[in-house]
């Protein structure tokens, strides 16, 4: 009988059942955070992407940067401050130690103006002074951050609900990005 080895290094094509469960799990729980957002229930989304954020920094992944820039974002719209900057700060924080420059100063100028139009003039000078301070070679370094201006994609990513912004994505190619929340590869309409 034939037996199947993989090569020393190389992780199965696919997750054992338990993490591919809690995947699927997460997946629903953003995807209702998603819609608890574009419904206007803030509150509640900020508690969903903020559990999500935990889930992931104790599970070490990368994706949990974006979920906690979207629980803050969440939890500004909420009117909830002392719980939105602490959760900013960890991910802006997050973004430098991981060295993930470029897509500081993809996603910064956002946050800046989000921060200014809900009167937070102060939380917004200090972040774009750490904006300011990227040097310039390392912002929107690659093509992961560079938008292509030609192609379009759709709004929201089919799989977890996410509403794609262009400007914040890590493109694959002209043609392709990945989702900032899931992961999922998304292609031109």
């Amino acid at each position: 009988m034939p037996r199947f080895l993989r090569r020393p290094g190389k992780l199965p094509r696919t997750f054992p059942a338990g993490r591919r469960a809690a995947a699927q799990q997460a997946i629903v729980r953003l995807r209702r955070a998603h819609l608890l957002m574009a419904s206007g229930e803030y509150a509640d989304a900020a508690r969903i992407f903020s559990t999500l954020a935990d889930e992931a920094d104790r599970r070490q992944i990368p994706r949990g940067i974006q979920l906690h820039l979207q629980a803050a974002r969440a939890w500004l719209k909420a009117g909830e401050i002392t719980r939105a900057i602490p959760r900013l700060e960890h991910g802006v924080d997050l973004l430098e130690k991981t060295g993930q420059l470029g897509r500081l100063s993809a996603v910064g100028p956002g946050i800046v103006a989000e921060l200014r139009a809900a009167g937070l003039a102060e939380d917004a000078d200090r972040l774009q002074i750490r904006l300011d301070s990227i040097p310039h070679e390392q912002r929107h370094h690659g093509a992961g951050y560079s938008t292509p201006k030609t192609e379009t994609l759709p709004s929201k990513c089919s799989s977890c609900g996410g509403i794609l912004r262009p400007d914040e994505l890590e493109w694959i190619d002209e043609r392709s990005a990945v989702c900032s929340y899931c992961g999922s590869v998304l292609h031109r309409e």
